[in-house]
């Protein structure tokens, strides 16, 4: 058997709220529905029998689409993953050409200058980047693997 990638788990998981939350505007719309047709009929034949199917085919539906939509919402908004500020800084990096500095990562992403300095210096003492200053004062990291390659005709 296949192990899926994180990918293909992340796409199935989308799917399936995406299905969650049709069947749920699905039961709220015809709950709202059948509740105004009811109310109508009520009003319009008035007795106490058009209650019953107001509660069970009409205002029960809405209420579980209502509340199942707030679920997924709430569901949502809690699989977000915070960013990872390394990998953030590596995805700026790579796209940069292997040369950052945190005020050029803090516009990129949703880190602060501090985060991203801090992110900076953490992968600079695991080895990861160097730091250097530029002749005009800036503070430059520097990712090897980003860098491109050196020129043969030098």
């Amino acid at each position: 058997m296949l192990a899926l990638s994180a990918e293909d788990s992340a796409e199935r998981a989308a799917r399936r709220l995406r299905r969650e939350r049709k069947q749920a505007e699905g039961e709220l719309a015809s709950g709202l529905t059948f509740s105004a047709v009811f109310v109508v009929l009520l009003l319009v034949q008035g007795g106490w029998f058009w209650i019953f199917p107001l509660a069970f085919a009409g205002f029960l539906p809405a209420v579980k689409g209502f509340l199942s939509l707030r679920r997924i919402g709430s569901l949502r908004r809690l699989r977000a993953p915070a960013p990872d500020p390394q990998t953030e800084v590596l995805k700026i990096a790579r796209r940069q050409g292997g040369r950052v500095t945190p005020a050029l990562v803090a516009v990129d992403t949703p880190l602060s200058v501090e985060e991203a300095e801090r992110a900076l210096d953490q992968m600079v003492s695991g080895g990861y980047a160097t730091m250097a200053v530029a002749d005009d004062g800036r503070v430059e990291y520097e990712f090897r693997e980003f860098l491109p390659p050196p020129d043969p005709g030098r």
